[in-house]
């Protein structure tokens, strides 16, 4: 994919990337449908499953899925995506065709994930951007599952690994996000970095990067901090002998009469 020009690219622009309007862009590879039509069974739920609790009086949001302090200060200065992925305390936004000053009582880190928040932007969105049915609370936003930007990221950790140069796959991701320094000999820290950044919020699990890198034991020692500085989540004990792996749900074992096992530990 990464090689056959005039097929998939990246879009000039990070925050179109997440606008209705460029849902089969030619960035988008895989993703979840949406629509704003959605009562149950189908169309993506996540941008109103990470919307405010209570949506400020005038939605059903569900207010999950939050950013941390970590993952804002992660971000560099100048680098556009951090706007357009997390909202700060007294951020300002578009809201139900109103501008609004970013406030929060439900949010236990203080801040909410921005990415998905263009099908609330407009006034009346209510049965053309977003689902009447806030309890499941479908727009009219596909949600990507894998993006050309993270076919770059991918082919840029595979060199790296195999003790290559990656510079030109991280740069055009970097360049993209108002980071016109380019790098130079980039590292697997400078990859690790590039992936969370850019895939923030999104379906690429940094749990599963965590573990392939196998951070995720030193990640999961630290704990996690709100807006405020405080700590919203102790650290955790990761035990890579054991959760390098999920358990096997019991009624797989059950259904195999005992051949299938329980991964050790759980």
């Amino acid at each position: 994919m990464v090689n056959i020009p005039g097929i998939s690219t990246l879009l000039p622009n990070y925050a179109d990337v997440f606008k209705a309007a460029n849902n089969y862009s030619t960035e988008y590879i895989w993703s979840a449908v949406g629509t704003a039509k959605g009562s149950s069974g189908w169309g993506t739920m996540l941008p109103g499953v990470m919307l405010e609790n209570k949506g400020w009086g005038k939605y059903n949001g569900w207010g999950y899925y939050q950013p941390t302090k970590e993952l804002y200060d992660a971000f560099e200065t100048g680098d556009v995506r951090r706007e357009v992925t997390i909202l700060k305390p007294g951020d300002k936004f578009m809201y139900f065709g109103t501008e609004t000053v970013y406030s929060s009582v439900n949010s236990l880190s203080g801040y909410q994930f921005n990415k998905y928040m263009e099908p609330f932007s407009y006034a009346n969105p209510v049965g053309t951007h977003i689902s009447s049915n806030g309890d499941h609370p479908t727009t009219d936003l596909n949600v990507p599952l894998l993006r050309y930007a993270e076919i770059l990221l991918i082919k840029a950790e595979a060199a790296l690994m195999q003790g290559k140069n990656a510079d030109a796959e991280i740069n055009m991701v970097r360049r993209r996000a108002g980071l016109s320094q380019p790098l130079q000999n980039a590292t697997m820290a400078n990859l690790k970095k590039e992936r969370r950044c850019e895939l923030a919020g999104e379906w690429a699990d940094r749990h599963r990067d965590l573990v392939r890198w196998g951070d995720a034991q030193a990640a999961y020692a630290q704990p996690l901090h709100g807006f405020s500085g405080s700590i919203i989540w102790p650290a955790r004990t990761f035990n890579p002998a054991v959760h390098h792996v999920w358990a096997v749900p019991q009624k797989e074992i059950d259904r195999s009469s005992g051949i299938i096992k329980q991964n050790a530990g759980w």
